[in-house]
């Protein structure tokens, strides 16, 4: 295997170029291929969820040191604790989608054409949908989150990113057993649609 791959071997420029090899895109694909452009250089450039993901996480259980005793002692509920954090600080807290056909929500029209966003970090703490939403519990059943997004728009990447999310926060907090934050104060950056974490200052 050679030693160093050419700079459009892999990766998002590789990617691109073949989206854009592509001659026959009619109006309605256009915008298609460019939120697939946004998507490319999200996941491979920046990789900004699943980093949000862990460095929320670890932020999350520092300031809920109760619950962090409770996955330090039983190691079987981490699968379930990524789901309780993923809904709790959500790294994804917006996404937008196109209205195809008129209809109406909630008394509100929605002409065909308009777009609306999707406050998924409002939904998540949402007292209809969760019980004590404001709550951190990592054994809350049926926690069906919005995350990932779903249906025919979920993410790729679900799979990869739980599992990236649960081992790297797993291996933090048992190779670290006295771990604590340094700032009391989150230092959240200014991304509408992406929550994550400027720095996370912590003590080992």
């Amino acid at each position: 295997m050679p030693a160093q791959l050419g700079a459009n071997t892999l990766g998002p420029g590789h990617a691109i170029k073949r989206l854009a090899k592509k001659k026959r895109y009619s109006s309605h694909t256009h915008p298609w291929v460019l939120q697939q452009m946004r998507i490319i250089y999200n996941e491979y450039s920046y990789l900004e969820t699943t980093r949000n993901l862990i460095g929320n996480g670890i932020f999350t259980l520092l300031r809920n040191p109760d619950a962090l005793v409770e996955l330090r002692s039983d190691d079987g509920l981490w699968p379930a604790a990524v789901e309780e954090l993923l809904r709790y600080e959500s790294p994804v807290q917006a996404f937008s989608r196109g209205v195809t056909a008129e209809l109406e929500v909630e008394g509100t029209r929605l002409p065909a054409g308009s777009s609306i966003v999707f406050m998924i970090g409002a939904a998540h703490r949402d007292a209809r949908q969760y019980a004590d939403p404001d709550r951190l519990d990592l054994r809350r059943p049926h926690n069906r989150h919005l995350a990932f997004g779903g249906d025919a728009h979920v993410c790729l990447g679900s799979t990869l990113a739980r599992l990236e999310g649960r081992l790297s926060m797993r291996a933090v907090t048992r190779r670290f057993p006295n771990l604590r934050l340094v700032d009391e104060k989150a230092d959240w950056g200014t991304n509408f649609g992406f929550r994550g974490l400027n720095t996370l200052r912590v003590q080992l």
